[in-house]
């Protein structure tokens, strides 16, 4: 409801309340007490539905889907989408419109979880389940529709689909979560999906060469009676050697080992196996061959409250990054009073350890840039029976622990001679407390703990002797958590797979973060996953622990702690629902492929054109050598398209802007009909004939005699079409454009009065280096930033964006004084660029004659200010200040501009600088209407 400023998201049977867009984007601590009762989390990623369905990153942006409802606040099936959020560091994310709704029969009833998979040339693909009108489970497949726009904003739904239907053998419920797809070396696509095959829960195989047929492979990839239904199967390759992550492709009998993970949904929880994968058989083989075909008795990947899983090769930073659902565990009744719930976990990096059996996992390395104050402790800090000592100095409700203990001893570690007692150190945990006194152990870390100790999460190890053999307990007891009825507090468990009668010092990391403790021991060998809801964060702050409770004292051999920044984290962008206020379209750049069509060949073939009237239209009868029908929403190719440009100039006339003349989205019954857009050629005598002429760009204009029409035949050739007009002057300014029409799938191609015949987009989106030379002389470049005029007016990184401002006229090709405007570029990687849209506008009297160049600047608490040139009223230039006004938006797209400006007037002993109107050889985008619905891209540039 946009003119309330609420956006209304929905996490199961959940009301999702945001704040108003007319206030900043970031919540101020009283604001989020008042709507989130102080629980929201400040760094963990937090979608509107709970489920990871394709992490991914590409052309410089990391990309999260997740289930999500755009219209109601409840789980309602049929309304599923596929939500979509991206960020530029894994720490800030904007959210985006959803990627997929159920629009169609294959998914008539709800775009459920899958997984992406970029193809070969780097096209972003989604495989997912639908449930489809008979409500039925299949497996779909969309593909980005631009696949150079780093946001990847649109997605296609072919109308093939399902790609999978329902195999026979397979219940309707029970045949969902297709992977991430891998190659094997036999060039074939492969894809796990979850079923329950004549009551057995398997993991299948299926094999494409194209992506969209596919077979099933006689044998499963794992397959167990007694697990019940798996979910979200996950199959990836690790390094033998080493931390770095693999493509998930990677296979070969040396330094390559693969890991099967899958999630039950009986137990809720998620087990892994480190083995071999054989791509010929499609056969997986366990490591551990005495842990069993169930997968139960697997290695868990997280001892906690963590679920559903998910994993990415991360090629930017070349690792392997584990996402995972962590949802409430208090009452549905507290989830609608909160507003919001569920979560994901912290990335995680995920690699082998050196005993080639365990997963090692550890936060992603971004984290440390939201570490603020440092507190600590004095090494080799002796902590007694009993003791309790407080950490000072941090935020312990948001923080980042990092603790070493060393045990002198292991005398006193507590026999367990019952080996059964050892079979569920979930139980174990729950016996041997934090509160029981033992020998070696309890001691850890106390956490979101009032100042009495009436309520806090105790995280800590405990050491058993069982047959001569030591036995390190890892423990997260939430028993004391919370003084709250009513709430799910269970101590959580498991073994730490690691030699601490050698070592003897074990290390623990904590992430807190308000609802959300993430604990990882032995450097990784152990997480353990707890949402906690104490009470007295209400009115008090918490506070933060280190403790021993054995017998035996032990010494803290390093202690640090950090206070970690708030990230921004799917707060209200954009307007996707009508929710909020109206905001801008993003559209990308030219990247390496941002052109939309391939131009091999293409040929120029027929007659002269019978006339060019006032009215609007060309009449080219004979000029396409080849014509197709174009349907309403595509074009059908191959399809020579003519377009034309034109520009005509001379110094006693102002110049006339680049217009470009295209077949419409919706063209009459006659396709050979173009409309000409606006009145560009009433500049045009109507008997002024095209003609051919050679040369490289047309700049010289033409002879007097040489009127007669000729045929140019390949416009790769570098011949052009050019104006043949007898009153040419001398001072002829000629613009040249290469551009994209999305929609039409079409490359423009417009130097001075020309006619270019273009390929369709049925062929790649790559342009042939000939016959890009013809159309930019090969001067576009292919990864330098093009902005639309040539000023950096205040490059910026902020919230995980790199931001470039720069000259721009929104309202014509032309250097306008009055309409410079600032334009607005955002990055992930400094190499990828999507377009935003203008960040100033010359709409106030200290700005009236154009926002002119100027820099940015991030004040202290994180908000980016710019000063810049005004030409106000009076023609004089001041310096005029804008704020962000939501500066927790990575995205940054909204300003303000004060009334008090200008901030600095113009000096009485400088004069004003009146400035002439120049001619700038730039066409930007379509500003006048005068081309079909296209992408917007970065303009070319080329010298004055």
């Amino acid at each position: 409801m946009a003119r309330l400023g609420l956006a209304v998201c929905a996490a199961s049977f959940h009301l999702f309340l945001l704040l108003a867009s007319t206030s900043s984007l970031r919540r101020a601590p009283t604001e989020a007490d008042t709507a989130n009762h102080a629980r929201r989390t400040a760094y963990h990623f937090q979608p509107a539905k709970n489920w990871q369905n394709g992490p991914m990153y590409h052309n410089g942006m990391y990309h999260l889907f997740y289930q999500y409802n755009p219209h109601s606040a409840l789980w309602d099936i049929g309304n599923l989408s596929w939500g979509h959020s991206v960020s530029g560091d894994l720490l800030n994310w904007a959210a985006l419109d959803t990627a997929l709704d159920p629009t169609s029969p294959f998914d008539a009833n709800g775009c459920w979880s899958g997984s992406a998979t970029i193809l070969p040339g780097g096209l972003p693909a989604i495989l997912y389940t639908g449930i489809d009108a008979s409500k039925e489970q299949v497996q779909n497949v969309a593909f980005a529709k631009n696949p150079s726009d780093p946001l990847l904003r649109e997605w296609e739904k072919p109308a093939y689909n399902p790609v999978i239907a329902l195999p026979a053998d397979v219940p309707g419920d029970k045949f969902r979560d297709p992977s991430t797809a891998w190659l094997g070396r036999d060039g074939l696509w492969r894809i796990a999906v979850s079923a329950e095959v004549d009551g057995v829960a398997s993991t299948l195989v299926y094999r494409s060469k194209d992506f969209v047929r596919w077979e099933r492979n006689a044998a499963p990839l794992h397959a167990s009676r007694a697990a019940g239904m798996v979910e979200c199967p996950d199959l990836f390759p690790v390094a033998e050697r080493g931390e770095d992550g693999l493509d998930t492709s990677a296979n070969g009998a040396g330094g390559v080992r693969h890991v099967l993970k899958l999630s039950v949904m009986d137990t809720l929880q998620d087990y892994y196996m480190v083995g071999t994968y054989d791509d010929a058989a499609d056969a997986f083989s366990p490591a551990e061959t005495e842990r069993g075909d169930d997968c139960r008795s697997w290695r868990r990947l997280d001892y906690g409250h963590l679920y559903a899983s998910k994993s990415f090769f991360d090629v930017r930073k070349n690792r392997r990054v584990l996402w995972a659902w962590a949802n409430e565990s208090d009452s549905q009744a507290d989830d609608v009073a909160r507003g919001w719930s569920g979560v994901q976990t912290f990335p995680r990096k995920m690699w082998l350890a050196k005993d080639g059996k365990q997963l090692l996992q550890w936060p992603i390395e971004e984290i440390e840039t939201l570490r603020r104050k440092r507190a600590g402790l004095w090494r080799g800090t002796r902590l007694g029976a009993g003791a309790v000592q407080e950490i000072v100095g941090v935020a312990s409700s948001q923080a980042d622990v990092e603790v070493v203990f060393k045990i002198p001893s292991l005398e006193k570690a507590e026999r367990v001679d019952d080996p059964n007692r050892l079979l569920d150190p979930q139980k174990l945990c729950g016996e041997k407390g934090a509160a029981v006194r033992g020998g070696v152990g309890p001691f850890g870390l106390l956490v979101m703990a009032s100042g009495d100790l009436h309520e806090h999460t105790a995280v800590f190890f405990r050491v058993f002797r069982h047959h001569d053999k030591y036995k390190l307990l890892m423990c997260t007891d939430l028993t004391k958590s919370s003084t709250r009825a009513g709430v799910y507090k269970p101590a959580y468990g498991g073994f730490v797979d690691m030699d601490i009668d050698d070592h003897k010092t074990i290390s623990l990391r904590t992430l807190i973060d308000h609802s959300v403790v993430e604990s990882f021991g032995g450097g990784g060998r152990a997480c353990i996953t707890a949402r906690v809801y104490p009470e007295h964060v209400a009115t008090s702050s918490s506070h933060l622990y280190v403790f021993n409770n054995g017998s035996d004292a032990v010494k803290v051999a390093k202690l640090e702690a950090w206070d970690l920044a708030t990230a921004t984290v799917n707060v209200v962008v954009g307007d996707h629902h009508g929710l909020v206020a109206p905001a801008l379209e993003l559209e990308p750049t030219r990247t390496t492929q941002s052109f939309g069509g391939q131009l091999e060949g293409a040929e120029l073939v027929g007659g002269r054109p019978d006339q060019v009237s006032h009215n609007g239209h060309v009449q080219l009868p004979r000029l396409f050598a080849r014509a197709s029908s174009i349907d309403d929403n595509q074009i059908v190719g191959p399809l020579h398209h003519l377009l034309l440009g034109c520009d005509h100039a001379d110094e006693l006339q102002p110049v006339i802007g680049p217009q470009l003349v295209v077949l419409p989205h919706r063209p009459r019954a006659d396709p050979l009909n173009l409309i000409v857009a606006g009145n560009v050629l009433d500049h045009v005598p109507p008997a002024d004939p095209l003609r051919a002429a050679g040369g490289d760009n047309g700049s010289n204009g033409c002879e007097e005699d040489e009127q007669e029409p000729g045929v140019s035949r390949h416009v790769d050739s570098r011949t052009i079409w050019d104006l043949g007009a007898a009153d040419q002057q001398a001072r002829v300014q000629w613009r040249q454009l290469a551009t994209a029409m999305a929609r039409l799938g079409l490359v423009v191609c417009a130097v001075s009065f020309q006619l270019c015949l273009l390929l369709s987009s049925t062929s790649s989106l790559r342009l042939n280096p000939t016959t890009e030379d013809t159309a930019n002389h090969g001067r576009r470049t292919a990864y330098h930033f093009q902005p639309a005029k040539n000023w950096q007016n205040g490059p910026l990184y902020h919230n995980g964006m790199y931001h470039l401002f720069y000259k721009y006229n929104p309202h014509s090709a032309l250097w306008d004084i009055g309409n410079l405007s600032w334009g607005h570029s955002v990055s992930g990687d400094l190499l990828n660029w999507a377009a935003l849209d203008t960040a100033l506008d010359p709409t106030s009297p200290f700005d009236a004659n154009g926002c002119w160049s100027g820099s940015a600047t991030i004040l202290p608490g994180g908000l980016p200010a710019i000063l810049y040139t005004g030409i106000d009223a009076g023609k004089e230039q001041v310096q005029n200040v804008a704020f962000a006004k939501n500066p927790s938006d990575p995205l940054l797209r909204e300003w303000e501009k004060p009334a008090y400006n200008p901030v600095i007037a113009l000096p009485p002993d400088l004069e004003a600088w009146d400035l002439a109107t120049a001619t700038v050889n730039v066409v930007v985008g379509d500003h006048h209407g005068l081309a079909a619905p296209a992408l917007e891209l970065e303009p070319t540039r080329t010298t004055q």
